[in-house]
């Protein structure tokens, strides 16, 4: 028991803190890794990474609830092969709206974090499901497709509804099970 606690403390006083220039870093939109092939932490949230490795779901949870900035809408954009103004408009803000947030680095709400944390996930998933083909995932998710009734992902994951749908077909995919 006292040999467990004590690799505890030990794991803890090596695992760094996100310093508070780091978060600020993180709201300015100063992430490592936009624009890149990477997963959704790197495009997100490169910044919070060493306390994302300890619980990668709050990190992520508490990302999302401070609001990610309108930066980081443009690096994945990139990845969905879509234009940023028209991501903008599926996370919830106007076109004149993402351009003055992206140029003075303005952030996204809570609602708007989580539907961009959304695409990206859905994007990890068909990447995954086509066996890290990022061009096939990319024409998939705007192809449409006879499992969601031939509706296009990308447009039918707007809802919570319609992206848990997406995200099943995606993973009958991966599983070989797509009808």
């Amino acid at each position: 028991m006292k040999q467990s606690a004590q690799k505890a403390v030990e794991l803890r006083k090596k695992r760094a803190p996100v310093s508070q220039s780091s978060r600020k870093d993180l709201r300015k939109g100063n992430a490592k890794g936009q624009g890149s092939e990477k997963s959704m932490h790197d495009v997100l949230w490169g910044i919070v990474r060493q306390e994302a490795e300890a619980n990668p779901a709050s990190a992520v949870h508490r990302a999302i609830l401070s609001g990610v900035n309108v930066r980081a809408i443009s690096p994945m954009a990139r990845r969905l092969d879509i234009a940023a103004e028209d991501l903008a408009g599926r996370v919830g803000m106007s076109r004149s709206t993402y351009h003055r947030k992206a140029q003075t680095g303005g952030t996204l709400d809570a609602l708007g974090s989580d539907a961009l944390a959304k695409y990206a996930a859905l994007f990890d998933k068909a990447v995954e499901a086509f066996d890290g083909d990022a061009d096939a995932a990319r024409q998939w998710l705007k192809t449409e497709q006879p499992g969601l009734g031939n509706r296009v992902p990308l447009d039918f994951a707007r809802s919570t509804v319609g992206f848990r749908e997406v995200e099943r077909l995606l993973t009958r995919i991966d599983y070989g099970v797509y009808a």
